[in-house]
């Protein structure tokens, strides 16, 4: 019995650990004219609900891309409407390679799965019967209608996300990200969550928002708010006019002094730090301890491990233990 719940404990211990270290979804995309640097990089983060959002999408940031030297990074707030996180998440669901085109997707119909939502929103509305039989009988001959009407329900908060996505998406792929019900893939829905902008030591409650090195623009530096194409041509003079860093300068010459060399004289007891043909190698002991305080200093930078502890486990001397011990070892360390 103890070795079946020590066998449990080290399975766990190893999945844990294993989904710990898988990487994070990317949930945004740079967005750049191609025959430009970025001179100028500003995060935009927009609300898939939010109307304005959509129109800013549509018309503004076409026009501040093409910008030679202005990048854009775009990503999608989760949280200030209650559709925001389900259409975050389709919209990174297929990559970040295709999510332009997913958020274009989801801007374009925004009217559609938008206003049937906000005028149906209670699960217990007889409409939502009504629309759901409508549109099972539309597609009636579709070759997973079983498989789709299994997997709508007129309670659904998001019953007309889901319709308008399975239009785009099959239901095998609505089926992974969004479950049915009000489930929403928990790995794309924390990556999300993560970074988002802060105003007075909160997460901000309006979209859209611009920041630059995770720090908000000021709205004095804006266009009542908005980055418009005009505020990003300003953006891009002003970082003209700064100097570069990155360009090494050249260092003036060093003056020569003349001098005379000096004979070095080998003692007896050098003779290990040279080589067979008679060359001498200096060791600098500096060196060496600049090297170790290196060390040392990146070996603070590390980040420490963490395993769960498990005090309660007491040690017995018998052999088939001791390899149980060592089995929890090498799967922790």
């Amino acid at each position: 019995m103890r070795f079946i719940f020590l066998t449990f404990i080290v399975g766990v211990i190893c999945s844990s650990f294993s989904a710990n270290a898988a990487s994070s979804p990317k949930t945004s995309i740079t967005l750049k004219n191609p025959q430009g640097t970025c001179k100028v990089q500003v995060a935009a983060w927009l609300s898939p609900s939010c109307a304005h959002c959509a129109g800013y999408f549509s018309d503004e940031i076409p026009k501040i891309t093409g910008l030679p030297g202005f990048c854009l990074d775009l990503h999608f707030f989760p949280h200030l409407y209650p559709l925001d996180m389900p259409i975050a998440v389709l919209i990174w669901s297929q990559g970040p390679e295709n999510a332009y085109r997913i958020a274009e997707l989801f801007y374009k119909g925004q009217n559609e799965w938008l206003s049937s939502s906000s005028s149906r929103d209670k699960v217990d509305d007889s409409r939502r019967v009504d629309d759901l039989n409508e549109y099972l009988n539309s597609i009636k001959n579709n070759p997973s209608f079983q498989k789709i009407k299994d997997y709508l329900d007129p309670r659904d908060p998001y019953l007309y996300v889901k319709i308008f996505a399975l239009r785009h998406f099959s239901v095998e792929h609505l089926e992974k990200y969004l479950p049915k019900g009000k489930a929403i893939d928990t790995n794309l829905s924390l990556a999300l969550l993560k970074d988002l902008p802060i105003k007075d030591g909160e997460v901000v409650k309006f979209s859209p928002a611009f920041t630059i090195a995770g720090n908000l623009i000021p709205d004095s530096q804006l266009e009542r708010g908005i980055l418009t194409k005009d505020i990003a041509g300003k953006m891009l003079q002003t970082a003209a006019t700064l100097p570069n860093n990155n360009v090494a300068q050249p260092l003036p010459p060093a003056a020569v002094k003349k001098s005379q060399p000096k004979k070095i004289e080998i003692k007896p007891e050098d003779k290990d730090i040279q080589d067979a043909d008679g060359d001498v190698h200096m060791q600098d002991t500096d060196d060496s301890e600049m090297q170790d305080a290196d060390a040392d200093e990146n070996d603070d930078n590390d980040p420490e491990e963490e395993f769960p502890e498990n005090e309660d486990w007491e040690e017995e001397e018998n052999d088939s233990d001791d390899q149980l011990d060592e089995i929890i070892d090498e799967a922790t360390s």
